[in-house]
């Protein structure tokens, strides 16, 4: 429930929840981020839970982006603001605010003068990386869903596969693809370079090592964020699975050259209500800024479930992810997907 979901985020815990949700079935739904500061006591209005609960996206519903909410809460004094407005009422004050808010409610109207959604979001991975940093895990999307068919065609077997000791035994090689979430290069005791690092698809991690041999071809290039292919073979000890990695090289986004993968396209589904005639000039806009030779189908979605099919004129750059997350900022997340 909306209990045990609030109080699991990194610094809320069930107190400051058990106050939010008693607020709320008393007094009514937050409408707004200002609307939840001002009713909220003073341990439910610091800036730790309440930036925990932005980018969680407790928020989403108010229909301002996480990165406009976060702004009122660093930059436009929402705090202070809150803050000052309990200390009033704890001192019997009734401030020139509250007088104009006692006048506006009685005539229909509200005086919390909020300013509009600038609908101006953080980029898709940073979003993503600030809601796995408060949540534990991915909830709205995931960084990999638009690469989810080349993963799938790089890979024998997903990360969460890797615990089934019947699919995966021990000593076993296999090929995974991922992103890589965490690296740290170290010396051994006999002086080489190795790296331990932590590998992510869509169904899970896996912790990975690269002793001096695999590592040192692909040190240079090798960092945490990249698309990764790797082989290895399976370990299995009681401290858990681990791939032993002899072979890594980056997922070829781009498709150049042929070969069995096929050639890679750009999917862009968008729902009829959120398409337009300006939409699709933005669109083109954006496709124009990074040419390329993969293919573009949009995908115009109908409320009724019926899809309409479009094959574009124009080859872009997939291997950009400024191009998806652009593409995605203008028609809704989760639009892009590689094929």
């Amino acid at each position: 429930g909306v209990r045990f979901g609030l109080a699991g985020l990194r610094g809320v815990g069930e107190k400051v929840v058990d106050i939010i949700i008693a607020e709320r079935e008393e007094n009514g739904p937050y409408e707004t981020l200002h609307d939840f500061l001002y009713r909220m006591p003073a341990e439910c209005a610091n800036k730790r839970v309440v930036e925990a609960l932005i980018k969680a996206g407790a928020f989403d519903s108010t229909g301002y982006t996480r990165r406009q909410l976060c702004n009122f809460v660093n930059e436009g004094g929402l705090l202070e603001q809150a803050q000052q407005r309990r200390k009033d009422r704890e001192d019997g004050q009734v401030s020139m605010f509250d007088l104009f808010a006692e006048a506006e409610e009685d005539a229909g109207g509200s005086a919390d003068e909020v300013p509009p959604p600038d609908g101006i979001e953080w980029d898709r991975v940073q979003k993503l990386d600030f809601e796995k940093e408060m949540v534990g895990i991915y909830v709205s999307d995931h960084p990999l869903s638009p690469y989810s068919a080349l993963l799938e065609r790089a890979a024998d077997m997903e990360i969460a596969d890797l615990a089934d000791e019947e699919k995966a035994k021990d000593g076993r090689n296999i090929a995974i693809a991922g992103l890589v979430t965490s690296m740290n290069v170290r010396v051994s005791k006999a002086g080489n370079n190795f790296a331990t690092l932590t590998v992510e698809d869509m169904t899970g991690s896996v912790d990975c090592v690269m002793w001096a041999k695999a590592l040192e071809p692909v040190r240079s290039w090798l960092e945490e964020d990249k698309i990764v292919k790797l082989r290895g073979k399976l370990e299995r000890s009681d401290r858990g699975v681990q791939v032993i990695v002899y072979e890594c090289e980056p997922l070829q986004l781009e498709g150049e050259g042929g070969g069995p993968r096929g050639p890679v396209a750009l999917a862009v589904r968008v729902r009829s209500d959120r398409f337009s005639s300006d939409t699709m000039a933005k669109l083109s806009a954006i496709f124009d800024n990074y040419p390329g030779a993969q293919p573009v189908t949009l995908f115009i979605e109908q409320a009724d479930g019926r899809k309409f099919r479009a094959e574009l004129p124009l080859g872009v750059n997939v291997a950009s992810q400024e191009l998806l997350r652009q593409v995605e900022e203008l028609v809704g997340p989760g639009a892009c997907k590689l094929t």
